[in-house]
């Protein structure tokens, strides 16, 4: 990928990005509002004088804050709910009130470890700091999401050029869902730029450095903590050729140190989510209906579940990926927000179908071995994946996997795509006609979004 392509990246993620962030009404993203709350309980102290309930999981925030949030909830699912430009405005006209405090509820974020924010936690801790209204922190959130991934996916292609990660951290559904306040996005940069970073030491001719290894390390550990179902992407290392490193026992070595440091760290962080961990019988009555979590639904009994039922779960597991699997197509590329909100069916299918081409129009010189690796990275981490949904969304002994959204493949969309490249088409005619699919899958997008919220 050229320097122009770059900048290409670079005008078309800034200059929708941005209309995006504003576009789109508060929190009418994925969690958005609970990405939200966990951030600023994260950036400031709790105050000392309250205290939590043992039955509930969230944190003590300025009343202000969920009563922001509250004003847009009619949106939510509601697919004839509409907002007027002068309605938005007096929604977001509200103050921040730091005074009144109360416990607010945001289970399935409230145990997110703080890198999880990484980038949103020191301009957060800045900005409350001051008397900005809730919804001037909302945009300034929005915005930091957007420019973390605009910076971070940069920085890989500084590493790996390529067409196909070029087009992938272009399609719609990732440039939406990454101008919004999420922890996704420290999450899902980290992993493409792993997977570039490795990519662009498999063509170097020098031996490993220890910096080098440091590189893919710790955004590693990040990673693994933050997310623990895309701990198999340590698997990575082994698209390394032997010959980067020094001798075979070095090259061992420093997998299993990476690959400890990843299952240590993650397994105590897990730990301690597990004995936080409240199920719906247990949680407070009065506020269990409004949080993700499912009636009959225990982590440890499902997880011990799996293990005494490999073959049946994994049965069960395939069987939930067909089911979701052409919606999983329509979430990587054409969806916004959180409900079935999709860009018109003729739009996904030529985005899905200039993707394939693209695929099959990309070599990289993978060999089987690296292929197996791949597939193996890939199988573990829709495997693991699925462990950890059936834990928290379905009921123990349950026959379906719920809530497997395409949004969770998005750290390991580009292996996917990699996965089946090759060079059975030939490459002149996709770079004519990549970009002016792109823009006109965007300018469908802002279309689509006008039409559900505002006309």
């Amino acid at each position: 990928m050229s320097s122009s392509t770059q900048k290409y990246f670079l005008a078309i993620s800034l200059f929708f990005g941005l209309i995006y962030v504003f576009l789109i009404p508060p929190f009418q993203a994925p969690d958005e509002d609970n990405h939200f709350f966990r951030c600023y309980q994260l950036a400031t102290p709790t105050p000392s004088q309250e205290s939590s309930p043992s039955d509930r999981l969230g944190g003590v925030l300025p009343s202000s804050l969920q009563d922001y949030a509250q004003q847009f909830e009619y949106l939510r699912f509601n697919y004839e709910g509409k907002i007027s430009y002068d309605g938005l405005n007096t929604f977001n006209e509200q103050k921040m009130d730091k005074v009144n405090m109360r416990f607010v509820d945001f289970s399935n974020t409230a145990m997110y470890f703080p890198s999880s924010y990484l980038s949103h936690i020191p301009i957060m801790a800045m900005a409350s700091r001051s008397s900005m209204k809730p919804s001037a922190l909302l945009y300034l959130m929005r915005v930091v999401s957007l420019l973390t991934w605009i910076l971070v996916v940069i920085w890989a292609f500084k590493f790996h050029e390529s067409e196909l990660l070029f087009y992938i951290t272009l399609l719609p559904s990732l440039l939406v869902l990454h101008s919004s306040v999420t922890a996704d996005v420290v999450s899902n940069s980290i992993a493409f730029f792993l997977t570039a970073y490795i990519f662009h030491l498999r063509k170097q001719k020098e031996l490993i450095s220890v910096k080098q290894i440091l590189f893919f390390a710790i955004p590693m550990i990040i990673l693994s903590v933050n997310k623990i179902a895309y701990l198999p992407l340590v698997l990575l290392w082994f698209l390394l050729p032997f010959g980067k490193c020094l001798s075979k026992g070095r090259y061992y070595t420093t997998f299993l140190l990476i690959a400890i440091s990843c299952i240590l760290l993650t397994g105590l962080w897990a730990n301690r989510v597990n004995d936080n961990y409240i199920t719906y019988e247990n949680y407070d009555p009065e506020y269990r209906e409004s949080q993700q979590i499912k009636p009959n639904g225990d982590p440890v009994k499902q997880t011990k579940y799996v293990l005494l039922h490999p073959v049946e779960f994994t049965m069960n597991m395939v069987k939930s990926y067909l089911s979701v699997a052409q919606a999983t197509v329509a979430h990587l590329t054409g969806k916004f927000g959180w409900e079935k909100n999709y860009l018109p069916w003729w739009m996904i299918g030529l985005l899905a179908i200039n993707l394939l081409l693209i695929i099959l129009s990309t070599k990289e010189g993978f060999v089987l071995r690296d292929k197996l690796w791949m597939l193996i990275i890939v199988l573990s981490t829709l495997s693991l994946l699925a462990v950890i949904m059936y834990g928290i969304y379905s009921a123990v002994g349950n026959d379906y996997v719920h809530n497997l959204g395409g949004k969770y493949l998005i750290p390991i969309f580009p292996l996917m795509a990699f996965l089946f490249s090759t060079k059975l088409v030939q490459k002149n005619w996709s770079q004519k006609i990549t970009i002016p699919i792109l823009l006109l899958a965007h300018v469908t997008m802002l279309y689509s979004i006008l039409a559900r919220y505002y006309f």
